[in-house]
């Protein structure tokens, strides 16, 4: 599954596009033209929406087809994009496993190293310490920090850890789930 969710409003753009076209546009086009991406068009293909096909001509390569189909009561609408949480930053998840890595496996974690191997292209020490703590008062820093420590920790069974929720919320519902009840309320506040 991506992990980016399709939003009703791009749902309405998809189908603004097959108003336009006609009832099969090939993905190819809506890349190129319409800057609709595959893994929209696969989850609008799940919600019922439109349907996804390979088409095989005798010479030449074949061509995915995404074809509209007709109003079914069955097709389900996908949640606002205000109702999506944001992901975690991937720039933030890594400056949270680059810190709890530290320098081996007993050293002290290192945020100042940290701060550097995540963001390269910082240059002053002052700079790296004063943006390092700021991203220790984060609130998606602290709740993957806390889901990390809590996964390392065996506090959450293997099956949950397969999940890896994806925004904060997500993860903070995963610790109350679980019993984790220090973790949720280190999201909160730091746990340097």
């Amino acid at each position: 599954m991506h992990p980016l969710k399709l939003s009703l409003d791009r749902l309405h753009r998809i189908l603004r596009v097959f108003q336009k076209e006609g009832d099969e546009v090939t993905v190819r086009r809506f890349r190129r033209n319409f800057e609709v991406y595959d893994w929209e068009l696969e989850q609008a293909a799940e919600l019922g929406w439109l349907a996804i096909e390979t088409r095989k001509p005798k010479t030449g390569r074949p061509s995915i087809v995404a074809r509209k189909l007709s109003n079914s009561p069955t097709a389900k609408l996908p949640p606002r994009r205000s109702v999506i949480g944001r992901g975690i930053s991937i720039r933030h998840q890594r400056f949270v496993e680059h810190y709890l890595c530290g320098g081996g496996f007993l050293s002290k974690p290192n945020a100042r190293r940290a701060y550097r191997l995540t963001y390269p292209e910082a240059r002053s020490l002052s700079g790296i310490d004063a943006s390092a703590n700021r991203l220790f008062r984060h609130p998606d820093v602290l709740a993957y920090l806390a889901w990390v420590r809590a996964c390392s920790g065996s506090e959450i069974p293997w099956q949950a850890r397969q999940k890896h929720p994806l925004t904060r919320q997500e993860i903070i519902e995963t610790l109350r789930a679980h019993g984790c009840w220090m973790r949720v309320r280190q999201c909160y506040t730091s746990c340097r």
